[in-house]
């Protein structure tokens, strides 16, 4: 499955903060002590936790687990990012994309935290 992809170099506002979701291409995030990773894995963005040192490298439901997963479109563009103080998945809805207005031509998929 082909997943368009953009990545946003427009910041709208001072405080959102936006790049390209892609697929089967992991971006890892940590605080030291939890470890978390976010892509798109088999036409669903998704948010997964390890469990285990062995983590991302063991088995799932054992040394990891899936904690998200939003349905995406092989045809849509999607971005994520940081809104408002909320991690968000938006896609486009026309040609305009995220240069255009908010649920006229892009719309949020999901407000994840």
């Amino acid at each position: 499955m082909a997943v368009s992809i953009i990545n946003i170099a427009v910041v709208v506002d001072t405080e959102s903060q936006y790049t390209a979701v892609l697929e089967d291409a992991y971006t890892t995030f940590t605080d030291g002590v939890d470890i978390f990773r976010d892509g798109i894995r088999d036409g669903f963005y998704v948010v997964d936790k390890t469990l285990t040192p062995t983590g991302f490298a063991g088995d799932e439901d054992t040394d990891w687990e899936n904690v998200v997963s939003v349905e995406v479109s092989e045809d849509d563009v999607y971005r994520k990012g940081v809104r408002s103080g909320a991690f968000i998945l938006d896609y486009t809805l026309t040609a305009t994309g995220f240069n255009g207005r908010e649920d006229t031509d892009w719309e949020n998929v999901r407000q994840l935290i």
